[in-house]
């Protein structure tokens, strides 16, 4: 995900589902601490993590919180998912799986991704990402975006790969 992002030095970023921040760590590496990176996760704990990271990782550019609208040059939404991607390392979680889930699952996956085009500042882009193979997830997800325009997009199965499944769109303003 980091990579497709291709975060840059003196961008403007928004991480908007840091969760504990292995991703925040990579993109400020890629952005080699210059610019700001933005952080952002409504998990409180996960978000108390990141800052013990953080604060042994040497990264100065991040903040909490998100950009003014319309601001940032790179929004990364690797979005809450039903995981089902990655369901051989946590094959448990098919016992899990509920078709009610999902549709809340797309409805929070709806509205991240709108949320993170809002930041976006013309000619920004913002890549989605999940641990998911499902189209409803993935495919349908990206296309209900008609504000974004698809450019680059990985649908990657174990089939594929031989390992996780998982999916990743890049997407930039009309």
């Amino acid at each position: 995900v980091v990579v497709a992002a291709n975060a840059r030095p003196g961008e403007v970023v928004v991480d908007l589902c840091a969760g504990r921040g292995g991703k925040t760590l990579a993109l400020g590496a890629s952005m080699e601490n210059a610019g700001e990176l933005w952080v952002n996760d409504v998990d409180d704990a996960a978000l108390k993590d990141l800052r013990g990271r953080l604060g042994r990782s040497g990264l100065s550019i991040v903040r909490e919180g998100l950009p003014p609208a319309g601001s940032a040059d790179l929004v990364v939404v690797d979005a809450p998912c039903s995981s089902v991607g990655v369901l051989r390392r946590s094959p448990d979680l098919r016992f899990a799986f509920d078709p009610r889930t999902l549709r809340a699952l797309t409805v929070l996956q709806d509205a991240l991704l709108v949320q993170g085009a809002s930041l976006l500042k013309s000619g920004g882009r913002l890549l989605y990402a999940t641990c998911s193979v499902l189209k409803e997830e993935n495919e349908e997800a990206v296309s209900s975006l008609t504000a974004l325009k698809l450019r680059q997009t990985a649908n990657l199965g174990p089939a594929t790969t031989g390992g996780d499944g998982f999916y990743w769109a890049l997407l930039s303003p009309q």
